[in-house]
């Protein structure tokens, strides 16, 4: 789709469990090159990572270990 969201304008458990996918996928640098190829999805991840419900629920990985 062309909305925001992955079916449209409003956000449903789709976008909520593709988001997690993705955004470990992006975080291998080929992953984020690979995505770059598919702008729909692009836009749509842009948004979905920057989502209050997505970001209270994505886990700080940045100190291992800990």
């Amino acid at each position: 789709g062309e909305g925001p969201c992955l079916v449209g304008e409003r956000l449903t458990l789709a976008d909520l469990h593709l988001a997690p996918m993705v955004s470990y996928f992006c975080d291998a640098p080929e992953g984020a090159r690979l995505l770059a190829a598919y702008p729909a999805l692009s836009r749509w991840s842009a948004e979905i990572f920057t989502h209050a419900l997505y970001r209270k629920t994505r886990p700080d990985l940045s100190s291992p270990g800990e």
